[in-house]
């Protein structure tokens, strides 16, 4: 009996450890989180999303536009420290530098590790911060200031909301 009620035991510590993981990496859980405008531009189409690898190397990706005319605003969630981004984000954060036509910027905001990028040659801007193994990032066309971007994700992301999937 005793070794029966230890396997049972066993199992469900294994379900409790493997749920949450499986569901922290998938992108369909933060569709929710999605904000139904930013800065005043409404959603442009269907979110796209997807998850991708496995165990250590797995990360997941939502996407949702918005826009108003020729602006256009992409906002972004992405999981797992193998994504493309993140070693942007990481290598952006060490070694941030300033051109006449590139901005790369470490900051925070709200207390978040962020990253500021500036392309005038594809006259966009990118503003990334780090909520614990998640970037979530706004991308403006054409390209925004610092202090919009900062604004726009400020008073238009659910920071708190999104910070809270991870506690």
């Amino acid at each position: 009996m005793r070794k029966v009620s230890l396997i049972v035991l066993t199992g469900v510590l294994c379900l409790l450890w493997l749920v949450p993981a499986a569901s922290a990496m998938d992108y369909n859980y933060w569709i929710p989180l999605l904000p139904d405008s930013i800065d005043g531009m409404n959603k442009s189409g269907e979110p796209e999303g997807m998850n991708n690898g496995s165990d250590d190397d797995a990360w997941s990706l939502l996407k949702q536009k918005y826009s108003d005319g020729d602006k256009r605003i992409t906002f972004a969630m992405v999981s797992g420290e193998e994504a493309p981004f993140f070693l942007q984000f990481r290598k952006g954060r060490k070694f941030p530098y300033e051109s006449a036509s590139k901005i790369i910027r470490a900051l925070y905001v709200s207390d978040y590790k962020a990253l500021y990028i500036k392309k005038d040659r594809r006259d966009n801007s990118r503003l990334a911060l780090r909520i614990d193994d998640t970037l979530v990032s706004l991308e403006a066309s054409p390209a925004r200031s610092e202090e919009d971007m900062i604004e726009m994700m400020k008073n238009d992301v659910p920071l708190k909301e999104i910070a809270e999937q991870f506690q």
